[in-house]
């Protein structure tokens, strides 16, 4: 079986990279697939964040950003990669954004194979325009595979009859040798963008300051929001509680030595983080999203209700970290929660899709 992804850029340090990396390792390792990864916007000379397989092959495109976001160039660079002789011997291809599936779409005939379209992000994050483009190329794939019973619903609602749920795998959490989750340190993992709600994050960590004593909030990563969130930090005087910590792909060490994750994204299909922390026993704070409800099958994770509002994430925060007892409880609730998402479970529902007739 040989499989080909084909993904905006390989090297970013994001859920999608992620969950490709260790999907294609399972792949090679335990069913002897051939994974070609096709990234369109980066070079030979770029590193992955993430390891792959010695197996893998990865060609870097080398496309300018500007072919990417123009579909006249997006599409005839597609084209290109269809007609290749290295692809024609592919079996399933796999389209990880939606730009490129609309592309693979509009030229399915130049390929034999299955035609897979993945979705990452949830319906409510796009524009009207994008939703009435995904209802009409995602139709054409021979499977979309979407994270959530939510979002199935969503699609089959307009018709789509080939939606298939998948949801993100996670790897057991290396073993480290301190015991963990001692610390009075709560920790968030993401690009600092809007979507991903740090501004809510430092208005509720301003409400409830005067009552987090020791504690302190570590946000890992980088993005075009970073300059605003430090003036923010600093406009409520809140350095000796928020730190900016910059990226990090150290994620599992990060959350065994953290007491909490905080999650205050806008939106999210499925937080790859969120079930990194549940393989860590991390117990995790999140806005109530219907994929949150859907994870959060065992009371593991604390939801703060209504979304966006801040003043009710600060005060669920507060309920974590002013109770030991309820740390500890929902520690053991994640690792028994994390079972369900072992990468042998998810790659085996995979592999079934990918050999179906």
């Amino acid at each position: 079986m040989k499989i080909t992804y084909i993904v905006n850029q390989i090297t970013q340090l994001g859920g999608i990279e992620r969950v490709i990396s260790m999907l294609s390792n399972y792949f090679v390792e335990k069913y002897g697939y051939e994974v070609r990864i096709v990234s369109l916007n980066t070079k030979e000379t770029d590193e992955c964040g993430f390891d792959f397989n010695p197996k893998i092959t990865i060609k870097h495109c080398g496309y300018s950003p500007e072919e990417y976001t123009n579909r006249r160039l997006l599409n005839s660079r597609i084209r290109e990669i269809l007609k290749d002789e290295e692809e024609r011997d592919t079996n399933v291809v796999v389209a990880c954004h939606g730009n490129i599936a609309d592309m693979i779409a509009l030229n399915k005939k130049l390929f034999s194979g299955k035609v897979v379209f993945t979705e990452h992000s949830a319906w409510e994050y796009y524009t009207k325009a994008r939703k009435i483009a995904q209802l009409l190329f995602y139709r054409k794939a021979d499977k979309l595979v979407v994270l959530t019973e939510a979002a199935a619903s969503i699609y089959r609602k307009y018709g789509l009859k080939n939606v298939e749920v998948i949801p993100n795998a996670v790897r057991e959490a290396p073993k480290f040798k301190n015991a963990g989750h001692k610390t009075h340190e709560l920790i968030a993992i993401g690009r600092l963008e809007e979507v991903k709600g740090y501004d809510n994050l430092i208005h509720a960590v301003n409400l409830i300051k005067n009552k987090l004593g020791d504690w302190k909030i570590v946000v890992y990563g980088t993005g075009s929001q970073e300059e605003e969130l430090k003036k923010q930090i600093k406009t409520f005087g809140l350095e000796e509680y928020v730190k900016l910590a910059g990226p990090t792909n150290e994620v599992f060490e990060k959350l065994h030595d953290a007491s909490g994750y905080l999650l205050t994204s806008r939106s999210e299909a499925f937080p790859m983080v969120v079930l990194e922390s549940l393989a860590c026993g991390t117990p995790v704070v999140s806005y109530a999203f219907p994929a949150i409800k859907e994870i959060n099958k065992n009371g593991s994770i604390l939801e703060a209700e209504p979304r966006n509002d801040y003043a009710a994430f600060g005060e669920t925060v507060l309920r974590l970290i002013e109770d030991e007892k309820l740390r500890e409880n929902l520690s053991e609730r994640s690792l028994e929660e994390a079972k369900r998402y072992d990468i042998g479970e998810i790659a085996g529902q995979w592999k079934t899709l990918f050999e179906e007739d």
